[in-house]
Order: structure tokens, then C-alpha cells, then sequence
């Protein structure tokens, strides 16, 4: 939908969310651990647009922002950890997440009576606020804020046509995955008009590495393991790996879609060690494959072809759990054909 196209009609439950919101003055905005980019950009456009319509809204996460989204406008003004609540918040929004338990140490830091809504694009989970909107539909929950501000005629402006562009450029991958809908196609269109600094966006995002994250890749790629036929591929990084180079591990999300682009691979895994005897597992798949079930079953969750999983243990011990679980569903999806 383009500017000059009218605004998606929206449920009852998002209704109601913009009701909420538009009498907040001082919001909170949160999101999940380990931020990636319709996480921050979804958080950072709602921040925009409420401060165009005169509140006052504070963004705080528990964690850094990754190096290739601090160029989205407002990035500098975000919260890191609890220690930036400041105050009290007439409004709790939580973003790209349905579970509290994801926001870090965020939830704790409240009032326990701290009012709440939920802005998701997950399949649901038990409620974690007053209100909640969860839409598996959407492409991303900068998507559903767009969807939210056409409804509601709020201003757009060109900060936040950019952070809420990043957002569904970063989680459709690039236009590229099973998620991108001609809904998704048409808010990135409109937020291009609306002054989104597409361009920078992507080169930000997926051009401008430093020289050790590319020398990181192309160790990554030289470590793919091979399973079920080569219908399953894995690599890895770790601790040493990080350091020798220079990368922060949040820096790497990107390399999760790796073992999937190669030929003939249905289900993609990418592996990376973290501090204190924790993998985080990123799930990848082709259309027809779910994967989520076996995320959902390691702890996990997420998307039928993109989750996330952290797990105690080395590399080699979660590998072997996580691809002994996914070869049953390897063979799913092969009547789509390979690309």
C-alpha cells in the first residue's frame, strides 16, 4: 500500500493497542535479547512517530546493538540495560516478542503492576501483557507498526520510515524470504516515499564489514558439516574465532542464512559459541520446511523457516542433539524443488 492507497483495515485487538498507545505520554518501548533488526527498527519507528505526536517515549533493551544497526536514526539515545529506566512509565510496549522472559532482566526492573501491551508477529504465545496483537501474517513487527500508523494517521516521518524499512528488509531477508508478501512489498515501497534511506540501509546492514568479520565468514564457510544426504548443512563459530578476529558475536547474524543458500540444502544451521557454556542456534529452512517444532522443542521458537535456539554445552554436543531432531524433517518440503 502506497500513500495515496488507504489504510489496511485492522482487528479489534490493534484497535485497541492504538487506543492505548495514543494515551500513553511517556511510554516505554522494549524489546528482545540480542537485538537484530526489526527488533530495534520497530522499536526506534514507534519512537519516531510518538515523539512526532508529542509524547515521550524511552526505548531500553538488556544488550548492545549489534555494529550494523547503529546507523538508524535514534539508535544513540537507546537504553542498554535496566540500570536506563529512568522514572515511571504510563505504558510498557514489548515488540518482536511474546514472552517478557526474552526482554532480559527488563520485566524485573518494572512495577509488578506495570501496564503492558505486545506487538508480535509470532505464532502466540500465553499473553505477557494487558493487550497483546500477535500476527504471524506479518512479515515483521515494524510491518504491523507501519500497519498501526497508516490506521491511525499517524505521522510517518522520515526516521521512522527508515527504521521501520530496515525492519522488514532485515526479516524477509532482503525481499528474499518465504514471508514476503505483497503487503510487505508495498509498506517498503511507501516507507521509500515517505524519505526511508533504503540504500543506506542495506549497505549498512549487509555491505559496509569490517575486514575481520569477512576474514570470520570465510572461516564459517570452510567449516560446513554435511547430514541426511547433504539435505542438512551446519557451521559453526567460536569464542576463539570471535576473538582472533575481532568480531562481537552479535555481529554475525547474517551468517545464519549461509548453510541454507547452498544447492540441494533444504534446512540450514548455523552455530555460534558464547560465554558461559551457551550455543546459540540459528535455524534456517526452505519453504515447506518446518523447523519451529524442533526449536520450540529445544527451548526455543520462532518462524516455520527461521527460529532461534540457546543451548547449554559445547558445539559438538548440540550439534549432535539438534541435527539428531531435525532429520526427520529433512525430507519435508522436496516437492517445492530445489531453486
Amino acid at each position: 500500500m502506497t500513500a495515496d492507497q488507504p489504510a489496511r483495515p485492522l482487528p479489534a485487538k490493534a484497535r485497541h493497542l492504538i487506543q492505548c498507545i495514543e494515551a500513553a505520554r511517556r511510554p516505554l518501548l522494549v524489546s528482545h535479547i540480542r537485538l537484530d533488526g526489526d527488533a530495534l527498527g520497530s522499536e526506534l519507528g514507534l519512537f519516531h512517530i510518538l515523539r512526532q505526536r508529542g509524547a515521550a517515549p524511552h526505548v531500553v533493551n538488556d544488550g548492545a546493538i549489534p555494529r550494523m544497526y547503529r546507523f538508524l536514526p535514534g539508535a544513540d539515545a537507546v537504553g542498554l540495560s535496566p540500570a536506563a529506566l529512568t522514572g515511571e512509565y504510563d505504558l510498557a510496549v514489548l515488540l518482536d516478542t511474546g514472552e517478557w522472559a526474552r526482554a532480559g532482566a527488563i520485566r524485573q526492573a518494572l512495577p509488578p503492576d506495570q501496564r503492558t501491551v505486545c506487538i508480535d508477529h509470532h505464532p502466540p504465545v500465553k499473553p505477557p501483557a494487558d493487550w497483546q496483537w500477535a500476527q504471524p501474517a506479518y512479515c515483521a513487527a515494524g510491518e504491523m507498526v507501519y500497519d498501526m500508523a497508516r490506521a491511525a494517521g499517524w505521522p510517518i516521518t522520515p526516521e521512522a520510515a527508515t527504521c521501520l524499512y530496515t525492519a522488514i528488509m532485515t526479516d524477509t531477508g532482503r525481499f528474499t524470504f518465504p514471508n514476503t508478501t505483497p503487503s510487505a512489498l508495498r509498506a517498503a515501497a511507501d516507507l521509500m516515499e515517505r524519505g526511508a534511506q533504503a540504500v543506506l540501509a542495506a549497505d549498512c546492514v549487509y555491505e559496509d564489514s569490517p575486514r575481520g568479520l569477512v576474514l570470520l565468514r570465510a572461516e564459517v564457510i570452510r567449516s560446513a558439516r554435511f547430514y541426511a544426504g547433504d539435505r542438512i548443512a551446519v557451521m559453526s563459530a567460536n569464542l576463539e574465532q570471535f576473538e582472533r578476529f575481532g568480531v562481537d558475536p552479535m555481529d554475525t547474524q547474517e551468517m545464519a542464512d549461509y548453510p541454507r543458500a547452498i544447492e540441494g540444502v533444504r534446512i540450514g544451521v548455523l552455530l555460534r559459541e558464547m560465554k558461559g557454556n551457551k550455543v546459540k542456534v540459528s535455524l534456517r529452512s526452505r519453504a515447506g520446511v518446518n523447523v519451529e517444532p524442533v526449536a520450540r522443542k529445544c527451548g526455543g521458537g520462532g518462524h516455520p523457516q527461521a527460529c532461534g535456539i540457546e543451548m547449554n554445552g559445547r558445539i559438538a554436543e548440540v550439534e549432535q542433539l539438534v541435527v539428531t531432531d531435525l532429520l526427520s524433517v529433512a525430507a519435508e518440503g522436496e516437492s517445492h524443488g530445489k531453486r
